[in-house]
């Protein structure tokens, strides 16, 4: 173990264990507790047995009692997808929930598949969906380093110890050897290539001497005769049918494997829980999984440790049961920040992949998913449905539309107004019809803070975005006068027979009624619950009624909808009408009255003529 970083990290009063003390956060030791009363008591009790000995783990879906210790651990291999950032969240919420750690550790032992940027783009990703780590490579930690390939000490120290043991043995076969004698396994038994020990017959001192030598050469684990039975929080126990192959453990170039670093890393970083993809073994009529598990459980007993408490979850497949496959750049979460995807709709969406989330909960925030963690994961691959990821999106969007913000949700909106912003510049329509609030500058906060307030009001109908412009052209741009006038006539006949206060109307009539009563309203009074007040007394005033002399419902909206919006369908009126403000909302209608006026003069020009011709 390495010694503490920095200042900031000090030991906790209550455990002992480091914490750091960035940004004011500090462990939340009650957590586990309250998690342990709401999660469920149902538990059974595993062995994991071994040729020597048997241990006794009890399986239980409740939340641990002390802070639990997990960790993320992906490779630099490729960027953040579905299925690693629903690993990442699980491992986060366990340990949020519990009041304990959350730890970011880089598995990049495989120097050949690195791949660039994949490290500061896996930093941005999880950062963007809110999952901050407490130690890591970047941030430090009393467990570092936090990259497997400045490690290397830790894993030649316990390979050297399971050499010294005998639970390990340096090969020194070839390639070509290697491959001629699985050939011959395979042959012989029907079933895939299995190492046939032909190293084991090396002596100690020899081993020593063509090690000292530079002879190239792996190190190989000898396994359990005996397959292990491994206890699980999902699927209880697991015990393969066969016993394990000698498994490589440290490469010809001293790196380390996955499966060696894995084990050495979680032992001496003090992880408590580990919770993963579980890996599929396809065969005709079967389905095994854990298939690594067990290596590890017996790497963990040969070293003396206990290991931690596995969950393995379903992997994510697509509706014809096949995996998605990481390479598919669909399911990348760049693609969904690309989409304009708020990071708490996709996890909250991510949330749901496997983990019996609570039911009926609306919207689910990530400190709300803490609040609410547990382990009770389902069993089998997960179907997922992509598309409800917009659900999610709605949900979530109307959530932060609706109340106050935090930073990181200001920041997601932000993202959203720039994308409206955007389309409404680059939309083909005369710049001088824009709301005046529009006509600033891009980043202007007049402009931002309008075109928040129009999604707002659209509320659930706020997404998708294309649609917001589009669909909503007139919350933007004023209706033209040609709009006013080609949409004029259909009003004059919706309308049927106006009366106003019992007496012969028309629409210039109910026009100037409605411009009579705004103009009485102060720019201080101008809200959507005294607009909506004064609506109902103009209402009151005006009755439409058709050719039978039955009253039109609804009609009497019709004339604010022609001069507000073309006569296009919207939002409630009074709604429109504080969004607006008193001076825009008095400039359409003033122009709507210019169009009628025009038209009426039209009109009696038309019937002039006509007499003249009689």
């Amino acid at each position: 173990m390495l010694g503490w970083p920095s200042p900031a990290w000090r030991a906790c009063g209550v455990c002992g264990r480091a914490t750091t003390a960035r940004l004011g956060r500090k462990f939340r030791h009650q957590a586990a507790a309250a998690a342990a009363a709401r999660s469920s008591s149902t538990t059974a009790t595993a062995t994991a047995s071994t040729g020597q000995q048997q241990q006794q783990q009890t399986i239980t879906t409740r939340l641990a009692e002390k802070p639990a210790r997990t960790r993320f651990a992906p490779s630099p291999t490729g960027f953040l997808h579905l299925g690693s950032l629903r690993t990442a969240l699980f491992n986060y919420l366990l340990a949020k929930a519990t009041g304990g750690q959350f730890l970011l550790r880089l598995e990049d032992t495989d120097r050949t598949r690195i791949v660039p940027e994949a490290e500061s783009r896996l930093y941005q990703d999880l950062r963007w969906a809110g999952l901050l780590w407490d130690e890591g490579p970047d941030v430090g930690g009393p467990s570092g380093p936090y990259r497997q390939s400045e490690r290397l000490g830790h894993y030649s120290k316990y390979a050297q110890q399971l050499l010294d043991s005998g639970r390990a043995y340096r090969c020194f076969c070839t390639r070509e050897e290697l491959a001629a004698s699985q050939l011959g396994s395979q042959a012989e038994t029907g079933a895939g290539g299995r190492y046939p020990g032909t190293c084991l017959a090396v002596s100690a001192d020899e081993s020593e001497e063509r090690a000292a030598r530079g002879d190239a050469h792996v190190i190989r684990f000898r396994s359990n005769t005996k397959p292990f039975t491994v206890p699980d929080l999902v699927y209880r126990r697991f015990r393969k049918k066969h016993m394990e192959d000698d498994f490589i453990i440290m490469k010809s170039d001293g790196f380390p494997t996955y499966h060696f670093a894995n084990v050495v890393d979680d032992h001496l970083m003090d992880i408590t829980h580990v919770i993963r993809g579980a890996t599929l073994l396809l065969a005709p009529r079967r389905q095994e999984w854990l298939i690594s598990t067990p290596m590890h459980c017996d790497l963990y007993d040969a070293l003396g440790w206990k290991e931690p408490i596995f969950a393995h979850v379903g992997l994510l497949v697509n509706k014809d049961r096949q995996k998605l496959s990481k390479r598919n750049s669909d399911i990348q979460i760049s693609s969904y920040q690309e989409q304009n995807i708020l990071p708490e709709a996709l996890v909250d969406f991510v949330a749901h992949l496997g983990w019996r989330a609570p039911s009926k909960k609306g919207a689910l925030t990530l400190s709300d998913l803490v609040d609410h963690f547990d382990l009770k994961f389902t069993k089998g691959d997960i179907v997922t449905d992509l598309d409800k990821i917009q659900y999610h999106q709605v949900q979530h969007l109307v959530r932060q539309l609706e109340n106050q913000n935090t930073a990181s949700e200001q920041d997601s909106l932000s993202s959203i107004v720039d994308t409206v912003s955007s389309m409404i510049s680059g939309a083909t329509k005369p710049t001088d019809g824009l709301h005046a609030a529009l006509k600033g500058q891009p980043d202007s906060a007049d402009r931002r803070e309008y075109i928040r307030a129009v999604l707002r009001l659209l509320s659930n109908k706020a997404w998708p975005l294309e649609k917001v412009v589009e669909g909503n052209m007139h919350l933007f741009w004023r209706p033209t006068g040609q709009q006013l006038a080609d949409s004029l006539a259909q009003l004059q006949t919706s309308l049927g027979s106006i009366t106003i206060n019992n007496a012969d109307g028309d629409v210039h009539g109910a026009l100037t009624l409605i411009q009579d009563v705004l103009n009485g309203i102060s720019e201080e009074k101008w809200e959507a619950e005294t607009l909506k007040n004064s609506m109902t007394s103009i209402h009151s005033a005006i009755t439409c009624r058709d050719a039978e002399g039955n009253e039109i419902p609804h009609a009497h909206y019709k004339p604010w909808r022609w001069f507000l919006l073309g006569s296009n369908p919207g939002p409630a009126i009074h709604s429109i009408l504080e969004l607006f403000g008193r001076e825009e909302t008095l400039r359409r209608l003033d122009e709507a009255m210019h169009v009628l006026k025009r038209s009426q003069e039209a009109s009696v020009n038309d019937a002039t003529a006509a007499h003249a011709v009689v």
